[in-house]
């Protein structure tokens, strides 16, 4: 789109067939963008020609088709010259490469015009390295020769027919760049030739040293390592003695753990890579997290949302799937497609662990408390609950996220505010609660949530499969809007439980003995 822009080519008309309210959401009418957009969807897939004859409203004048999944920067005012030069119905971009086994081959004479087309040849019928780039100059008569409503592909079907009735079809060999990046390798490959300065294409953010491009608001610590070429997006944050490229692109609001090293890897916005790990030549998606240890090798991919545990290793050319979890430890040699992402075992030896805002963030807190809401509640008569946290921010953002999750299944919910583990213990029996959750800090990132019964112990194995299959199943129990309550604020339990502590103290044999205690 930007490309087109610069070559005040305006007025867009988009063919979509596969997830088409993705490209709509994001495009919108191409406002903010600074063109138009129309949208042409198909029912079912028509092929590169057919999607364009759907198009065939819109198309009234000589116009350009190009593919939305290559990276160019092809002069298109000379493509369109040469075309408008040699009274062509069709002018084909193509670009020379070394390995043309995956495109379509085209042959031309000394004026352009071409002679032959072969599609994704074998190397014993290579006859050209100029292939076929999916950019095209037509003139509209051209949409006369595409069935309307047929699949039709315009190198496989619609070319070799017009070529065979002797119509003017003309090749234009570009100079510039061009990469199709419809495989992980050339994805890759794409990043490493733009930050190498193959393009014309420029880079965010702002120049802080030569090859490295910082965005605004990230914090890179002084005792990391960044060599060039670089480029690192806004809001990101690198740890102490992290070190960071070469040929390697990082999203917005990135954070790099501690002695982490990220090598000619792509990693997408909001992702987090942990302490000590290794990424070589890996693509990461949006929102996964990398834990400490993990190693990831060349060619390998991680799909968005998706956890690697602690020291798992990808091997090369692996694929995981979005929103998968590997368990620690795991060696994986083979892509992961299929199967359940969620953690099989939620609970660890002392409750629920994980990383705030990805392992334990509030969507899964909220579920969690529907959980716990719907195990201990019989249908006519909801459970007295308590909550409680440490004090910290991102506890009590977690609480706020567990408390939402109980009452929407219309638990009765005691909150006893900032407090200690065992005043927790303490206020349940007090209260003759049915068991409750408390959330603590466990230092960095961590956060941990303790599941208490009725008699203030913590979950037994069994009381946590009960949870664990609720979540699974996803089989809550939500409450009527009637049956929804407002939480009830127990503050002083605190001074209620020092008091119950003093109880077993002797004071007077404290005082005979002149020892002098303090309680807090």
């Amino acid at each position: 789109v930007n490309l087109l822009r610069e070559y005040e080519i305006n007025e867009i008309g988009v063919t979509l067939q596969y997830l088409p309210e993705e490209i709509q959401s994001y495009f919108g009418e191409g406002r903010k963008f600074g063109v138009n957009l129309r949208y042409f969807v198909e029912d079912a897939p028509l092929g590169t020609a057919g999607s364009v004859k759907n198009a065939a409203s819109f198309l009234d004048e000589t116009f350009i088709v190009i593919s939305g999944d290559a990276l160019t920067d092809c002069d298109l005012r000379e493509a369109f010259d040469f075309h408008r030069e040699k009274g062509a119905l069709a002018t084909l971009v193509l670009t020379t490469v070394t390995c043309p086994l995956e495109y379509g081959v085209v042959m031309t004479n000394k004026e352009g015009k071409i002679t032959r087309f072969l599609e994704k040849p074998g190397w014993g019928e290579v006859f050209s390295d100029t292939v076929n780039t999916g950019i095209y100059i037509l003139e509209p008569k051209i949409l006369e020769y595409i069935e309307p409503g047929k699949m039709v592909d315009f190198s496989k079907d619609l070319y070799p027919r017009l070529l065979a009735a002797g119509k003017p079809l003309y090749a234009f060999i570009t100079k510039g760049y061009w990469c199709d990046v419809g495989t992980i390798d050339a994805y890759l490959q794409a990043h490493y030739d733009l930050l190498e300065g193959e393009t014309r294409l420029s880079f965010p953010g702002t120049e802080t040293a030569p090859g490295v491009w910082v965005g605004s608001g990230t914090e890179i610590d002084p005792a990391s390592e960044i060599t060039p070429p670089v480029v690192i997006g806004e809001n990101c944050v690198i740890g102490r003695g992290a070190r960071i490229g070469p040929l390697t692109v990082l999203g917005r609001e990135v954070r790099v753990a501690e002695g982490a090293s990220v090598k000619r890897s792509v990693i997408w916005d909001y992702a987090r890579v942990g302490e000590g790990s290794a990424l070589r030549g890996t693509v990461i998606g949006t929102g996964a997290r990398i834990k400490a240890g993990a190693a990831l090798f060349e060619g390998s991919a991680v799909g968005d949302r998706t956890v690697v545990g602690e020291k798992s290793v990808v091997k090369s050319g692996v694929k995981i799937w979005p929103e998968k979890w590997l368990e620690k430890g795991t060696k994986l040699r083979t892509s992961l497609v299929w199967g359940n992402y969620t953690r099989p075992c939620v609970f660890g030896s002392r409750g629920i662990s994980g990383d705030l805002n990805t392992e334990v963030g509030t969507e899964f807190a909220g579920r969690l408390g529907a959980a716990l809401g719907s195990v201990a509640s019989a249908p006519a008569s909801p459970a007295r609950l308590s909550l409680s946290t440490d004090g910290n921010p991102a506890t009590q953002m977690v609480k706020h996220a567990v408390l939402a999750g109980l009452m929407s299944v219309g638990a009765k919910v005691v909150d006893f505010g900032n407090s200690i583990l065992p005043v927790h213990r303490f206020g349940i029996r007090a209260l003759h609660l049915k068991g409750g959750i408390h959330i603590s800090h466990q230092g960095g990132e961590k956060a941990s949530l303790r599941f208490l019964n009725e008699q203030g112990a913590d979950y037994s194995r069994g009381e946590q499969r009960k949870v664990e299959g609720i979540m699974s199943r996803e089989e809550y129990r939500l409450a009527a809007l009637d049956r929804i309550t407002a939480p009830e604020y127990v503050p002083d339990l605190n001074h209620s439980y020092l008091n119950y502590v003093l109880g077993f103290l002797d004071q007077d044999i404290c005082r005979r003995a002149r020892i002098r205690v303090v309680v807090n």
